[in-house]
């Protein structure tokens, strides 16, 4: 909780991508994760997925950048009609995060 209290502009991107990781996980297991990407800020996307790949976490990378779609898209602003690829692709991270949840919390 002390992390919110660094204002958002000032927060160092380790800070960033930690909370971005942990809100990731904990929505996916609440929610779905396709709930995370569809209002989680661009910046905070773009620094996490940076983060990963600059300290190797290849497949955590890899797995996270999957799920970022444009859900901003005034497309879907009105109905939420997603396509349905996304979606799969949600129920796919959501079993990654499931089967690596240790490995997120280390």
């Amino acid at each position: 909780m002390k992390f919110y209290e660094i204002p958002a502009s000032s927060r160092p991107d380790c800070v960033i991508a930690f909370m971005t990781i942990s809100n990731w996980m904990g929505i996916s297991m609440r929610d779905g994760v396709w709930t995370f990407y569809e209002d989680t800020s661009r910046r905070e996307l773009q620094v996490t997925l940076q983060y990963l790949e600059q300290t190797g976490w290849n497949e955590c990378r890899e797995i996270f950048e999957y799920g970022i779609h444009d859900y901003q898209s005034p497309v879907y602003a009105e109905n939420y009609d997603y396509p349905a690829e996304w979606l799969s692709e949600s129920e796919r991270i959501d079993d990654w995060i499931f089967n690596h949840e240790a490995q997120i919390y280390e």
